[in-house]
């Protein structure tokens, strides 16, 4: 690198500029013409309009990503994620004016993943609306007791038949978040949220007949019959927000 940089100072010593006003020498009679092409110079102040405005986003964009996996207990899963973007007509890019992320999964065997989120600071005026709406089967959801670590566990009952420490059960999730500024860093936020739990014994024909720890809860009215079978629960809730960051994607300072 120092090499190079040597060369192009000697020769630019070699090579002087004439002076201002000198006359540059004519070119020798007869001589083949030379054809000089002039490019336009590259600045700073020309060319960032320009790259900030191809950096600019508009209207819909999205970015699909495949959800593909193997489970020896629930087959092979196949679906598909997507984020959406709605920016407009860019004079808020890189805020968008809606959002959306779609989630659909599913395995062979029977369980799988469907969500729907929505995001908003515009669908209602001063207003930030947030909605989710998930739906989860699950046919070898994991259950080991309401007792945590000190549940007994053992690893060759596992082995044998995973079924015994595994529950059958399927959520439905919606939810429907409300935020607004009370001042520049402080707001207020409020909400609704719908759980329905359908949980049973795992239903797989592969263990069918075989023993399990959830079963042994209800048959021992650990979990009660009116239990047994998951419930439905709503929920409400209201608060204040604090928020000091100065990008929300992806903030370099604040909470």
């Amino acid at each position: 690198m120092k090499r190079l940089t040597l060369l192009l100072l000697f020769s630019a010593a070699s090579f002087p500029a004439p002076a201002a006003g000198a006359a540059l020498p004519e070119k020798p009679a007869g001589s083949a013409a030379i054809h000089e092409t002039h490019l336009p110079a590259s600045t700073p102040e020309a060319s960032a309009p320009q790259l900030r405005e191809e950096r600019i986003k508009r209207g819909w964009n999205f970015g699909p990503l495949p959800a593909i996996g193997y489970n020896s207990d629930l087959g092979f899963q196949f679906g598909a994620l997507c984020d959406i973007f709605y920016y407009g007509d860019g004079s808020r890019f890189p805020e968008y004016l809606h959002k959306f992320n779609v989630e659909a999964s599913w395995y062979t065997k029977g369980s799988g993943v469907f969500h729907l989120f929505y995001d908003s600071k515009y669908l209602v005026p001063k207003t930030r609306v947030t909605f989710a709406a998930t739906y989860m089967p699950n046919q070898m959801m994991s259950f080991y007791g309401f007792n945590g670590y000190a549940s007994p566990y053992s690893a060759q009952t596992a082995a044998e038949n995973p079924s015994y420490y595994a529950i059958d059960r399927n959520l439905l999730r919606i939810m429907t978040d409300f935020q607004g500024h009370i001042t520049d860093k402080i707001g207020w936020a409020a909400g609704i949220s719908f759980w329905d739990y359908r949980t049973g014994r795992v239903r797989l024909p592969k263990y069918a007949g075989k023993p399990s720890l959830y079963q042994q809860y209800v048959d021992h009215g650990i979990i009660r019959p009116e239990e047994a079978h998951g419930g439905a629960l709503l929920e409400f809730k209201a608060g204040l927000v604090y928020d000091t960051r100065d990008h929300e994607p992806a903030p370099n300072r604040g909470i």
